[in-house]
């Protein structure tokens, strides 16, 4: 083995070793910071398609009990976004005989229905309001 005696570099296998160091200590901090912005994204879609869905459902709340004159027990409106990609249904019910909340006069319920598309697989959520709305009759 050749013994210099002027050593102003790095050998080979510290270099290496080094690099291996840094490698193992990066690695999970880079795996943690791109689960962590996988999620936040996920995250912002689904705000962002609750947010759409928020505004179909109080466009059409407005729509089906304020613009038509008819008192109607039931209504159903239906709506498609591109951006993000979703179709939404929107249902105005009156609230069910059987129910506890039958016994408020004039209360409706209304749902939109979200279903989208993702990697995994068909995906469906709702947002549900409730409606209190006296009958006209009582002037």
């Amino acid at each position: 083995m050749i013994n210099f005696k002027n050593r102003n570099g790095f050998t080979l296998i510290e270099v290496l070793i080094t690099l291996a160091i840094i490698g193992m200590v990066l690695t999970p901090l880079i795996i943690a910071q791109s689960t962590a912005l996988r999620s936040i994204t996920t995250l912002s879609r689904r705000m962002t398609r609750f947010i759409y869905a928020k505004n179909f459902l109080l466009e059409s709340s407005f729509k089906l009990l304020f613009e038509k004159k008819e008192q109607e027990k039931e209504a159903k409106q239906v709506g498609e976004l591109k951006d993000p990609p979703m179709k939404l249904t929107y249902e105005l019910k009156q609230v069910s005989e059987n129910s506890a909340l039958a016994r408020f006069k004039g209360l409706k319920i209304g749902t939109v229905f979200m279903r989208w598309q993702e990697r995994t697989g068909p995906r469906t959520d709702k947002l549900i309001q409730v409606i209190l709305k006296p009958d006209e009759e009582k002037k």
